[in-house]
């Protein structure tokens, strides 16, 4: 089997993308100006309080507003664009804004028609510029199940904001008067979908041999004679290669929607293949585990493709076995590279190690025994051949090792009944 090994750079288990909002003092993108990177929700902190009069944004899409702590009537600045501001000189607080991911173990509101959690109530996962019709100017207490949340007395975002931090309940300050609600930004949970993983051949993943699969037998024989007959094994079972790795949990990854992951390594250890789809499901501790079975045939059910005939004698019998080896590993800290696509379109790498159970096959292996019965001990069983058939039906479908079939094999020859050869 031919292996290799997997080399990988492994990046910044951050966002790739790197967002910036260029304000300046003149329309136009002219004058003095400044670069943000992060929310500021003071602009007088900078000295930049209703200075601002054009702005650039850089890797992703901003948002001003007019008061501080992003209260006020609010200006979004889309990704690459350069801008003079909706009201000049007015602006006193800014931040990017966040590309959301649908995830209740990310980001849950519960609102409440009524103070102190009760009456109707209504999940939200995701940002809502406008809350629905039945819900606007209804909301009076809120209990912030995941993340922390914001709300608004105006549509987008804008007007007056109040905030809830995770695990807190809260009564609306500003009653019956929250028409948007949307997580917050800056404490946001970027939850990213696992897309590949890459394990890296550290030498410790060399499989070891376990035993021996019977995929395929046929047996023939009979004490009349002599006369001379084929036995030819044409078909076989297929088998299953598999292989689970297991990944400890991680905040940047969205396992609700990570169905399915491409798993790249080497072929020693992912058998017939070196890169295979695989599912996610959740397993006990708080571990995940990756799986995928895959069938691996070694007939095709003819004559011509697969299989083996030989030639025996009778009186005599003759057995014919199909085989493949079965090898393993099971270890613990294997080195792997996860590659995860985030909500806004970028991706980053992130080194882990997993556990790795695998069982894989070479290719098969066919082999045949024949032996001859003593005239006279025919004469006193007719049935000889019956031991060989029993043979057959031992080992057909089983897990063992070759010497113990041959062993059973020559026990029907022995004691006089014959020879083997």
């Amino acid at each position: 089997m031919h292996c290799f090994l997997l080399i990988l750079i492994s990046l910044s288990g951050t966002w790739a993308a790197s967002s910036t909002l260029t304000i300046y003092e003149h329309f136009g993108q002219s004058g003095s100006s400044r670069d943000l990177t992060g929310a500021e929700p003071r602009f007088q902190d900078l000295n930049w309080n209703d200075k601002v009069s054009s702005v650039k944004a850089v890797g992703g899409s901003w948002e001003l507003y007019t008061n501080t702590e992003f209260q006020g009537s609010r200006m979004v600045v889309p990704s690459g664009r350069s801008l003079n501001a909706y009201h000049n000189d007015q602006y006193s607080s800014g931040r990017p804004i966040c590309v959301y991911a649908n995830n209740s173990d990310t980001a849950k509101l519960i609102v409440y028609e009524h103070y102190d959690l009760q009456g109707a109530k209504k999940e939200y996962l995701d940002p809502t510029d406008h809350v629905e019709s039945e819900w606007n100017d209804r909301i009076s207490s809120v209990y912030a199940a995941k993340g922390d949340w914001e709300m608004y007395t105006y549509s987008n975002y804008e007007g007056w904001r109040q905030t809830v931090k995770e695990g807190q309940n809260i009564n609306v300050q500003i009653n019956d008067q929250i028409t948007s609600l949307r997580p917050i930004c800056e404490t946001y949970r970027k939850t990213c979908q696992l897309k590949r993983i890459s394990v890296i051949d550290n030498g410790n993943l060399e499989p070891q041999y376990e035993s021996t699969e019977i995929i395929g037998s046929q047996d023939g024989g009979s004490c009349w004679g002599p006369s001379s007959h084929t036995l030819t094994l044409s078909s076989t079972d297929s088998v299953e290669e598999s292989s689970t790795l297991e990944i400890s949990e991680t905040d940047e990854v969205n396992w609700g929607v990570s169905t399915s992951v491409q798993v790249e390594g080497s072929s020693k250890f992912l058998g017939s293949g070196v890169s295979v789809t695989v599912g996610v499901s959740v397993s006990a501790g708080g571990s995940h585990s990756i799986t995928t079975t895959n069938s691996k045939s070694f007939s095709s059910g003819t004559e011509k493709l697969v299989g083996l005939s030989i030639g025996y004698t009778t009186p005599g019998a003759a057995l014919v076995f199909g085989s493949v080896d079965r090898y393993k590993i099971d270890k613990s800290d294997i080195p792997a590279t996860m590659h995860m696509q985030c909500p806004d379109g970028s991706t980053f790498t992130k080194r882990t190690t997993i556990k790795l159970k695998s069982m894989t096959y070479p290719s098969a292996h066919f082999w045949s025994m024949n032996g001859t019965f003593y005239k006279k001990a025919c004469a006193k069983n007719w049935n000889l051949t019956e031991c060989v058939r029993g043979v057959r039906r031992q080992y057909t479908h089983t897990l063992t090792n070759k010497r113990n079939i041959v062993a059973a094999f020559k026990a029907c020859f022995a004691n006089g009944k014959g020879y083997v050869g």
